[in-house]
């Protein structure tokens, strides 16, 4: 095996890159992507298991955040369904994008990192718009979904006729896009017109046929959605005044071409990105105007329009590409893509084909220029008069409709949508065996044994046998407020701050977000408990900003937390089907069908307190009765809860409102056998809740248990 030391010894020798050398490219590429590739299987492909709700996203090899991977990651965000799923996307700038990470579920990587190559090879979606890096292979269980980025004119990928370009020969290029179509689970296809050329671009077979799915882009969603208002904020964002006409200038890539004939030695002119004389444009078409200038984002060799300040505008590098779209009058193109995306606005177009004849005989094309919705020109002298008879005349007529028939039947609003329930919904795959496969099947049918491990470390523990820094925190808990009585504090409706300053002096328990109570109390709980690991995971920063108390949780819910709290002791938890009282929390505690509710009492016998009062413990729904004496608003993390008990409970259609009804009768049997339990160990439980529906245990009045005589 070849390494990197010897690549470079090799590169100083003669004197040159390996990527600069042709022939030493053709011998070395192949073994350099043999070497990445045997590493990603060794250290990535087997190492991880796949996470079915785990999807990672690149769009133009972690360029840029746009194109269809961001199309369908918003409308996952907008859909409940995908409420607990895990959205990663890999960008070579990941600084840059760190705001995607305002969004709780989502996480935002390094491409070609170490933390990349984990996510592909875990998550049960890859989702991107360019092909994938040779050595990274996927598992059976993996689904991946090619979009690619534009309604090809010119042949692409396998269905490519000439050889063109110095970097990489015709059947480099066949190669290439062949081994890509064999990675990929579905391929998106604009409409039926493109459907056989996606097709024949990635080499998929007549059998393979249903794997090309008609969904349309849905990156164009935005372009059924956009506002006045958004018009007007991207305009001042570029510096566009209010009375400007727009024109969008959008020619494609043609280094291909300019890199053939300088190899051929053709004495043709041909300029890359531009043929305009652009000083000669303002000079005709005056004041009025203004040009957004884009060149094709494979395009080098940008021209220099920095000279034309008043009158062209550099977008370029411009990320959001239907922001331009929406602003744009009138779009100037060629045989880019982006005609058939800016056509979707029913707005006047212009093609200036200068090098049309040329194009056609060396790229290849797959639609009739006839057919284009708009004015086609090759000499630029007749540019102005069509940018001017494009603006006085144009109308949206039967051949411009016809087109958008036949190429862009598939875009109407709702393309992210189809992908959905296309691509991601309805595809099940099977799964391959893997370790830690094995390791969970195992774990389900032997949940004893991990009963019986925990139940043994307890007495370790107990004995002071294990000594690590949680059990000993634990063990000087035990019995700790021996004959002292606890007030444990709740969310319910019925609570008041005036309740809390009453028990300002009290040993007291909190939980939850209680927290959004302080600024309204003095009273601030002794100890504070969380063991909802939604919350724990995604308001770490919120607890560590509000939280002074001692923290009590879980297991699951500490190791949740990105910071971890520094003052803080957990309970190791065991998952069975229902709720029991374990009664020894050095060993677990069980938190299935319970609430945090009893982890406190349970908690509270466990340090020692015979007489235990609940405080705003209504055991009403939270989802129609609220929190804190208002109006209950469903949070983002309410969705991802909802997402998982859909799940859990076999029904996807289960409301807020029904889960919020289930969880108060699990919880009521849960008090119930608390309430049994207690009455055995002679601890006394009192409801001094003002309101709510818990009558398991006696209620008192919480002025009476304070007055001088109770206490």
């Amino acid at each position: 095996m070849i390494g990197t030391k010897k690549i470079k010894k090799v590169e100083k020798f003669v004197g040159r890159k390996i990527n600069e050398r042709p022939i030493l490219k053709k011998f070395f590429q192949p073994i350099i992507a043999i070497k990445k590739k045997l590493k990603y299987i060794i250290f990535f492909k087997y190492k991880y298991e796949v996470n079915d709700k785990l999807v990672l996203f690149e769009s133009f090899h972690g360029a840029y955040y746009n194109c269809n991977p961001r199309g369908i990651y918003e409308e996952m965000l907008r859909d409940d369904r995908y409420m607990d799923y895990k959205f990663v996307w890999a960008f070579k700038e990941p600084d840059k994008y760190k705001f995607l990470e305002n969004n709780f579920r989502t996480v935002v990587v390094k491409s070609n990192s170490k933390q990349y190559y984990k996510y592909c090879a875990s998550a049960k979606y890859v989702i991107t718009n360019f092909v994938l890096m040779l050595w990274i292979t996927l598992k059976k269980e993996q689904v991946y979904i090619q979009t690619w980025h534009g309604k090809p004119i010119k042949r692409i990928g396998y269905g490519m006729l000439f050889d063109t370009n110095i970097r990489k020969s015709l059947n480099e290029y066949r190669r290439q896009y062949a081994a890509e179509g064999k990675k990929i689970t579905k391929l998106l296809s604009p409409c039926a017109f493109f459907s056989p050329i996606m097709g024949e671009a990635f080499h998929f077979p007549e059998l393979r046929k249903n794997d090309i799915i008609e969904t349309g882009y849905p990156r164009n969603d935005a372009l059924f959605r956009y506002t006045e208002e958004r018009v007007s904020c991207i305009k001042r964002e570029l510096g566009i005044k209010p009375d400007k006409k727009v024109i969008l200038y959008a020619p494609t890539w043609r280094s291909q071409l300019s890199e053939y004939l300088e190899k051929e030695h053709l004495d043709i002119s041909l300029e890359v990105s531009n043929s305009i004389n652009f000083t000669k444009l303002k000079e005709q078409l005056g004041e009025e105007y203004v040009i957004l200038f884009r060149a094709h984002h494979m395009d080098a060799k940008k021209v220099d329009v920095s000279a034309y300040e008043d009158f062209i505008i550099d977008v370029t590098d411009y990320e959001n590409v239907n922001d331009l779209y929406i602003i744009s009058n009138l779009m100037i193109s060629d045989y880019s893509g982006t005609i058939f995306d800016f056509a979707l606005l029913r707005r006047p177009m212009i093609f200036y084909m200068f090098d049309r004849e040329l194009y056609v005989k060396m790229q290849g094309v797959y639609i009739n220029f006839n057919e284009l919705p708009g004015i086609i020109i090759e000499k630029e002298e007749d540019l102005v008069s069509a940018i001017r008879k494009q603006f006085a005349e144009f109308v949206c007529d039967e051949k411009y409709e016809d087109f958008l028939q036949k190429y862009c039947l598939c875009d109407d609003g709702r393309a992210g949508q189809r992908v959905i329930e296309k691509c991601i919904q309805d595809t099940v795959m099977p799964k391959t065996i893997t370790l830690q496969g094995v390791k969970k099947y195992v774990a389900k049918y032997a949940l004893f044994l991990k009963k019986i491990k925990w139940n043994s470390i307890g007495v370790l523990r107990e004995a002071g046998i294990i000594r690590d820094l949680n059990s000993r925190k634990l063990l000087a808990m035990k019995n700790k407020y021996s004959g002292q009585r606890c007030f444990l504090v709740a969310n319910g409706p019925s609570l008041k701050s005036s309740d809390l300053d009453m028990i300002a002096d009290e040993i007291s328990f909190g939980c939850n977000m209680i927290y959004k109570m302080f600024e309204q109390t003095k009273w601030r709980p002794t100890y504070h408990f969380i063991v909802d690991v939604v919350y724990t995971k995604n308001l770490y920063q919120e607890i560590e900003q509000y939280v002074e108390s001692p923290m009590i949780m879980h297991d699951k819910a500490y190791r949740s937390m990105r910071v971890k709290p520094q003052d803080v002791v957990y309970v190791h938890s065991y998952s069975q089907e229902d709720y029991q009282i374990r009664g020894n929390m050095l060993a677990y505690y069980i938190p299935a069908k319970a609430t945090v509710m009893t982890f406190m009492i349970e908690m509270a016998i466990y340090m020692g307190f015979n007489e235990i009062y609940l405080l705003g413990v209504d055991n009403t729904n939270v989802f129609t009765a609220g929190h804190f004496s208002e109006k209950y608003t469903p949070s983002e993390l309410d969705k991802v809860n909802l997402a998982r008990a859909r799940e859990s409970m076999n029904n996807s259609k289960l409301t807020l409102e029904e889960l919020g009804e289930y969880r108060v009768g699990r919880a009521i049997k849960a008090y119930e056998k608390i309430s049994e339990y207690t009455k055995r160990k002679g601890v006394r439980i009192y409801n001094v809740t003002r309101g709510g529906a818990l009558e398991v245990f006696p209620r008192k009045s919480i002025e009476d248990v304070l007055s001088d005589g109770e206490k």
